[in-house]
């Protein structure tokens, strides 16, 4: 009898840790699970400013067309293309204001790369991708939609998403900076010529 009760208080102890990390539909990063669908992630910055860039937008492109990716936002939101601060944070912890996030990424999509649309005016056509493992590649983003991999960021992981990504999570496209028509930003030289 008192090896029964020794065995119960332990499940109790343990069952007691463990209900933290349950429900809520699915947990996500940095609560202590997994995300159970796709979700696409790019911090735009200014070099300069290291701040949010006001009247970009920024696409997942796919060989059926470009899904636009929801800009992060202070408050709550009923904009289609601006998230809260507080739902992208659910997807990664250090999401900040100016961030950009695509969820439900299909699995079949054939993906092609991001491509940048920038403000009317006030930055140049020059971009500095920095990936999470720290590569870095510039290119000059096209005023328009294309999907020639030199006018794209992250075009060397192109193909089908389900096949290049893997299970579904936090897809982490790391950092673009997109370079300002200020002087005391001069743009680095292109790695890669977009035609």
């Amino acid at each position: 009898m008192k090896r029964v009760g020794t065995w119960l208080w332990m499940a109790t102890i343990v069952g007691a840790m463990l209900l933290p990390g349950c429900g809520g539909g699915g947990a996500t990063e940095g609560v202590g699970g997994t995300v159970l669908e796709r979700v696409a992630i790019l911090r735009l910055e200014d070099p300069v400013t290291k701040g949010a860039i006001a009247g970009a937008e920024v696409y997942f492109v796919t060989d059926s067309g470009a899904l636009r990716m929801r800009e992060v936002v202070a408050g709550a939101t009923q904009d289609p293309d601006k998230i809260s601060l507080t739902e992208a944070q659910r997807f990664k912890p250090t999401a900040k204001v100016g961030d950009f996030i695509r969820r439900n990424v299909p699995d079949n999509a054939v993906f092609r790369g991001i491509w940048i649309k920038r403000p009317a005016s006030g930055y140049t056509a020059i971009v500095r991708h920095i990936r999470p493992d720290g590569t870095r590649r510039v290119i000059q983003t096209p005023n328009s939609l294309t999907t020639t991999p030199s006018c794209l960021l992250a075009s060397n992981l192109a193909g089908t998403v389900k096949d290049v990504f893997g299970a579904p999570g936090v897809i982490d496209f790391g950092t673009a900076e997109l370079f300002p028509n200020r002087p005391e930003a001069v743009p680095p030289p292109v790695d890669d010529t977009c035609p």
